[in-house]
This record gives C-alpha cells, structure tokens and sequence, in this order.
C-alpha cells in the first residue's frame, strides 16, 4: 500500500512533453475568433480602472486586429474604431 501512496518525481523530459499534451489539447480546444465575435469583444472593451491611455489604445489595437477589415483600409479603420471608444 506505501507503494501506491509514494509520489515519484516527474523528471525534466516528461515534464515537459506533458506540458506539449497541454499546449496541443488547448490549441484545438480553444475556439478560434471570428470576425463578428471579435468585433464584440472590441465594442465591449473598456478602459479598466489604472490604465493608462496608452495601454487602453494598445489593448484596442490588439482587439482590433482579428476583426479583419481589408487590409487596405486596415490603419484607416482601427484608427475610426479607437477614436469611436475613446469618445
């Protein structure tokens, strides 16, 4: 029964292809953005309390990018979209 109960030390190499397993599980776990979901999350971003500016118009930025309008007008569109949350 002592056998049973005894806790072996994980060694580097499985350590590490379980944190792989983990990694790879999470990839096809996690549910990909679309365009419209994006866009909501974008709309429902507000600054949280602490943020400065800067990291709020960063953070948008990053939100902002899945959204996927036409890469011509990308700069344009990101830029109205911030000025419209910051309004």
């Amino acid at each position: 029964m002592r056998k049973l109960l005894k806790f072996r030390k994980i060694s580097e190499t499985d350590l590490k292809d379980c944190t792989k397993s983990i990694k790879q599980i999470d990839d096809r776990v996690k549910p990909q953005v679309t365009p419209a979901g994006a866009t909501i999350e974008f709309g429902d971003r507000r600054r949280k309390p602490g943020e400065t500016v800067d990291e709020y118009i960063n953070a948008l930025e990053e939100l902002a990018k899945p959204c996927r309008y036409d890469v011509t007008t990308l700069e344009t569109v990101t830029e109205r979209m911030i000025r419209d949350r910051l309004l």
